[in-house]
């Protein structure tokens, strides 16, 4: 495991784990989306007292996101 205790610089890398302060800083979530995140399936895991973010529950998250999305009938997103 890479050293993710601070900046923001790079994209989430699959198979690491990124404390929420980092997470939140790559994925320029704040306060309120990542409780939106986290109600809607989001898993954060604890250890020490400090939260992480597994990348491959955060692609998983948005999987489902993705899944549960109702497509335009134009087919097109957005």
């Amino acid at each position: 495991m890479e050293d993710n205790s601070g900046g923001t610089n790079g994209a989430i890398k699959r198979g690491e784990f990124y404390q929420l302060g980092t997470f939140k800083g790559k994925t320029g979530w704040g306060t309120h989306a990542m409780r939106t995140a986290r109600r809607n399936g989001l898993r954060v895991r604890y250890l020490g007292g400090r939260a992480f973010v597994h990348a491959d529950d955060f692609f998983a998250y948005l999987d489902r996101l993705d899944a549960a999305s109702p497509v335009p009938e134009d087919g097109l997103d957005g």
